[in-house]
This record gives C-alpha cells, structure tokens and sequence, in this order.
C-alpha cells in the first residue's frame, strides 16, 4: 500500500491511496495487529533511496509525473 502512494502519477490517485493506507493502518491499529514505519520507511529507501524525506514509509517529496 506504501507502494502505491509513493508510485502514483496523479495527486487524485496519491489522494485514494494515501486515503486507503491511513483506513488500513488505522484497521491494524484497532484490532491490535502490528505494523512498522521502521519498516515501511526501510522499504521505501530500498526502493528510492536513502536520502529522500518519508514519514512511516510514505515519501514527503512526492509530485505528481504529469
């Protein structure tokens, strides 16, 4: 789901995105089943890099790729 925030093309489809992993990390939250930023963020760099700003995996640079 980090996925495809980060990997979106348009902001409407990052809006749905980003929509669908906060209903989800919050779904995880409440019936107690973990889950990682650590993680998410270390997914994220794998695939992007290192150096770019993320919080919980999702990347804080994201533009659009119109």
């Amino acid at each position: 789901m980090v996925d495809a925030v980060n990997d979106a093309t348009t902001e409407r489809e990052m809006d749905k995105a980003e929509l669908m992993l906060y209903g989800w990390r919050e779904c995880a939250d409440h019936l107690g089943v973990g889950w990682s930023g650590i993680e998410a963020d270390t997914h994220t760099m794998a695939k992007h890099g290192e150096d770019r700003p993320m919080c919980c995996g999702v990347l804080l640079d994201w533009e659009p790729k119109e």
